[in-house]
């Protein structure tokens, strides 16, 4: 049903341009997507992410704390 359709949009990887794919964390769980694209190299940009494949992607991490919005 309806969480079937959000795992599949959560781990969804899109081409942004002929090598440049963007997605969310999903994405960069998801081995059989990024090998389907022959991602090679990932940039993680968040708090708290860890590499999940080690060995098979080059990674990048780059670490921001979000902070509670003070509106």
């Amino acid at each position: 049903g309806d969480l079937k359709v959000l795992d599949k949009f959560i781990a969804q990887i899109v081409r942004v341009s002929e090598r440049l794919f963007l997605g969310g964390v999903g994405g960069a769980y998801n081995q059989e997507e990024l090998s389907r694209h022959n991602i090679t190299d990932i940039l993680m940009v968040g708090d708290g992410l860890r590499p999940k494949f080690g060995e098979e992607f080059n990674y990048l991490q780059i670490y921001i704390r979000v902070l509670p919005c003070r509106c």
